[in-house]
């Protein structure tokens, strides 16, 4: 796993993974939130070529499929979600 980079804003932290496998799973998320209140959200996915976005977080368990589906070329310079 290489981590990009992890910055904290009040109670958000931004963090980015560069690694497909590395993401946490719906089960695991929902164990940080029951065991730790940890309200953990992936807001946004990319490959080299296509990135998802959604404000609300992307569900973990299809979004292999969401970013085939609805994923729209990379580009670093988008500010909405």
């Amino acid at each position: 796993m290489k981590e990009g980079y992890l910055a904290c804003a009040s109670e958000y932290v931004a963090f980015v993974i560069q690694s497909q496998s590395s993401f946490p799973s719906s089960l695991q998320v929902e164990t940080l939130r029951e065991e730790f209140a940890i309200d953990l959200r992936v807001l946004g996915i990319a490959s080299s070529k296509s990135m998802l976005l959604r404000e609300r977080g992307v569900d973990l368990d299809t979004w292999r499929d969401d970013l085939q589906a609805h994923g729209r070329p990379v580009d670093m310079a988008v500010r909405d979600v």
